[in-house]
């Protein structure tokens, strides 16, 4: 009969199956579709010649994808987002040549959404038969590479550039292990997989000696296990697999179901089949025991004490990445609840879209267009301009310097629509006023360093454009930056912040800043259906394609770390679960190893640690083991980037993060909890075993 552990496992894997089999599902549908087998990007080439808007035939263009499709039947799809939120919808525009495929019953059907993040809406190719070609584009059937070509060459004669990319289910997996935090979920697991299922049968030890002691071969040991697992596995996994199709029917009336039960079958079968290897080769080690010694409940401690160390260290490694990416994203999430508040009482700015299939003349004709009326809007009060830049970003760069630039204190552009909602308090404690000059705004806690400031920010933004006047400004203030070069900010807060304030619609920033600051969103705008209209009247058709609310981003980055953090919140849980039942394999297979002795020295009143000095060495040297590795990590970070400076790479600021420097505190932290377990469950093994051992005398 197999121990219930080993049944417990099972519960563990139909379950865990589930819900990777739902987390990648959702993601797979966010960044992909459903069916695709290839996406072909098709944009103007980068250098001049033909290609421009006014040198394609949009009409031709769209003719010879419609009748490629015809040609080749196959099913082709246009690609776009949802012009207010793109992060959460988009559009695909069908030309159908294969009625028979499942792609071809979305016009009539709907497109089957897995997750409710994202909705995609499936229209006829004719609503987009006048539209720009250029764009991205989803093919789909199993003659994807004819379809490719006769494409690729087709509209490469027209001067556009198309390039192809596809992503198989497997790098998608991958992709989703490795970003989710299920990653490092599903390999703890595993390990719990190893242990559960090796301590079931040395729990059961002497049950397989009395049933060696009664004739049986190995072979019929194994399949007496393998038939009774089956018969309490089998009902167990068609439960959940019947309780998970009524709950998807309804979550999406069973959209996607194939797909989502190959995912939770190939991550069930890989873990059952862990459990399975395990049971089998625990089990041929303890065949190996002598039969006598066998039925009195002797296990080939050796052995399996080597293996569950193995586990050990293997779950102390991983707890020491899990644990410090759950502190990163612990912090960032508790950084981003005070910036909630923010984004709500911003929720009226918007980020604009652009096109990005445009030659190089047309991107310098309507960007410059763009620029004047995002001129005028901000002039108006209608645009909020507010980044961040690193401070070692902004210092001199010396191709010949060893060194990393060394940190400073963040910089933030404002203009005035900025300091009309946001309150900056000046040293006096008065709140700071939009001016017509350019101003340095420094906190007086920087009062010493305000000379290399100056110098540093003032090289950095050019002698064209110096600010007039520096201003000391009240300490520990909240100063909120909305965007960055990377991207919008779903932390605001930049605290210690040095400020450089900008009049509004002045010539401060220049044309090519207007694009480059809306279109990372470090310029947001009030309305946005006025920039649209005005590029588009300019002269500048469609170079703004539409907007979205930029606290929607931020809200998608709350999200998305959440769900982080509580996946690493589980890893870290079942990290510390690992270390707990290895500690109890440990303590067995030691008190039951070294019974006779641990009794006689309870007898003669020996001190523990002479009994367990063994034990309590190898549990030491482990755990100086593992705060050496955390020691390592911030040397090896710092070796990383003393290499790329000695191999001619730039000296990019890149400061060791504080929780890397926190790396051998944490690892040291996990070695103490490690040993604690040990040496607990070694006492309450004793303490049992002494028990036992009196009541028998």
């Amino acid at each position: 009969m197999i121990h219930r552990i080993v049944k417990f496992v099972h519960c563990v894997i139909a379950v865990f199956a589930v819900i990777l089999a739902f987390g990648f599902m959702s993601a797979a549908d966010d960044i992909g579709v459903q069916g695709a087998t290839s996406y072909l990007s098709v944009n103007t080439p980068m250098v001049g010649g033909p290609g421009s808007a006014k040198d394609i035939d949009t009409q031709t263009a769209t003719a010879l994808i419609q009748a490629t499709a015809q040609a080749q039947h196959a099913n082709i799809a246009r690609m776009v987002p949802d012009l207010q939120n793109p992060a959460t919808r988009r559009n695909l525009y069908l030309e159908v040549g294969d009625g028979s495929a499942a792609s071809a019953t979305w016009l009539a059907k709907g497109y089957p959404d897995f997750a409710r993040s994202m909705t995609t809406t499936v229209l006829p190719w004719e609503k987009i038969a006048s539209m720009d070609v250029r764009g991205r584009y989803v093919l789909f059937g199993a003659n994807t590479a004819d379809v490719e070509h006769a494409l690729t060459v087709g509209l490469e004669a027209m001067g556009l550039d198309v390039t192809s990319t596809t992503a198989s289910p497997g790098e998608v997996f991958q992709w989703f292990l490795a970003t989710s935090g299920l990653g490092a979920s599903f390999l703890i697991l595993a390990l719990i997989v190893v242990v559960s299922s090796g301590a079931g049968v040395i729990l059961n030890a002497r049950s397989y000696a009395i049933q060696r002691l009664q004739g049986s071969s190995f072979a019929e040991v194994l399949s007496r296990d393998l038939l009774a697992l089956g018969r309490f596995a089998l009902p167990l996994y068609v439960g959940v697999a019947l309780l998970t199709a009524i709950g998807l029917f309804v979550y999406n009336s069973l959209h996607q179901l194939a797909q989502f039960g190959m995912v939770a079958l190939l991550v069930a079968a890989t873990l059952a089949l862990t459990a399975l290897l395990t049971h089998t080769a625990v089990l041929v080690l303890a065949g190996r025991v002598p039969l006598i010694a066998a039925v009195k409940g002797l296990i080939p401690s050796k052995s399996i004490f080597v293996s569950i160390y193995t586990v050990r260290i293997a779950a102390s490694l991983l707890a020491v990445g899990i644990l410090s990416a759950t502190l990163a994203l612990g912090g960032q999430v508790l950084g981003q609840q005070a910036s909630k508040a923010v984004w709500a009482s911003n929720s009226d700015l918007n980020q604009l879209q652009f096109a990005s299939y445009l030659s190089m003349e047309e991107f310098a004709q309507q960007s410059a267009t763009f620029a004047h009326v995002a001129k005028q809007a901000d002039a108006d009060g209608q645009a909020v301009l507010a980044f961040m830049r690193p401070f070692a970003e902004m210092r001199p760069y010396d191709p010949n310097s060893k060194v990393a630039p060394a940190p400073g204190p963040p910089v933030v552009f404002v203009n005035s629509s900025y300091l009309e909602r946001e309150t900056i308090l000046d040293a006096q404690g008065q709140r700071i006023q939009p001016s017509n000059t350019v101003r340095l705004l420094v906190p007086e806690t920087l009062q010493g360093e305000l000379t290399e400031i100056t110098a540093v920010i003032a090289g950095a933004i050019g002698a064209d454009r110096p600010f007039t006047e520096t201003v000391m400004i009240a300490n520990n203030q909240a100063i909120n930056a909305f965007g960055s070069n990377s991207g919008i900010l779903a932390d605001t807060e930049v605290p210690g912040a040095v400020l450089v304030t900008i009049p509004s619609g002045g010539g401060w920033i220049t044309e090519p800043d207007y694009y480059a600051y809306a279109m990372s969103g470090a310029m947001l705008f009030t309305d946005p259906a006025r920039i649209i209209s005005g590029a588009d009247t300019a002269g500048a058709p469609a170079f703004v394609t539409g907007f979205h609310p930029a606290a929607l981003d931020a809200s998608i980055v709350f999200q998305k770390d959440a769900s982080a953090l509580r996946n690493h919140l589980f890893s870290t849980i079942a990290a510390i679960a690992v270390l707990m039942v290895t500690s109890l394999g440990v303590a067995i297979i030691y008190t039951r190893k070294n019974a006779q002795r641990i009794f006689t020295s309870f007898i003669h009143g020996w001190r523990s640690w002479r009994v367990n000095k063994v034990l309590l060495t190898v549990e030491a040297v482990a755990g100086i083991g593992l705060v050496l590795y955390g020691l390592s990590i911030p040397a090896r970070h710092a070796g990383a980037l003393a290499k790329k400076i000695a191999d001619g790479g730039a000296p990019v600021p890149v400061d060791i993060p504080a929780l890397m420097e926190w790396a051998p505190a944490i690892a040291a932290g996990i070695a103490l909890v490690s040993i604690t377990f040990t040496l607990l469950a070694l006492r309450g093994y004793k303490t049992s075993l002494i028990r036992s051992h009196s009541a028998d005398a």
